[in-house]
């Protein structure tokens, strides 16, 4: 809970203390408070309520604040460095695999041609 009453009152103790500073104007009707120094675990949806507490049961001012973890750039290049690899492994171990497997049917192709051709040559009849 953050105080103005004539004077701000921050937060002594909790999650906020000494990140919460006072930055509005009541003579403007800006009741703005600042966070500073935000930490990764301030992790969560907050709603920052404002009322009078003379005319607390009229309007209330209600702001919602979400803190949430940013992922760095160095992160989301660690992830595609490793899907890229990992597709790019799976992309030459199959074309290796293709290019066997054709290379292997050629070769029992060629070996096929070549009996065909002894035998014609052995056997004379044959044409």
């Amino acid at each position: 809970m953050f105080y103005y009453q004539e004077v701000p009152y921050p937060p002594d103790q909790g999650l906020f203390k000494g990140h919460a500073v006072w930055s509005g104007d009541i003579n403007g009707k800006d009741a703005s408070i600042t966070l500073h120094e935000v930490q990764p675990t301030f992790n969560g949806t907050y709603i920052c309520q404002v009322a009078n507490p003379p005319d607390a049961h009229g309007n209330t001012g209600e702001t919602v604040l979400r803190v949430v973890n940013k992922v760095s750039l160095s992160e989301i290049g660690l992830l595609a460095a490793i899907v890229g690899g990992s597709c790019g492994v799976i992309l030459v171990l199959l074309s290796i695999f293709v290019a066997v497997r054709f290379y292997r049917r050629r070769q029992k192709e060629r070996f096929a041609e070549m009996e065909i051709d002894e035998y014609i040559k052995k056997e004379p009849t044959v044409w």
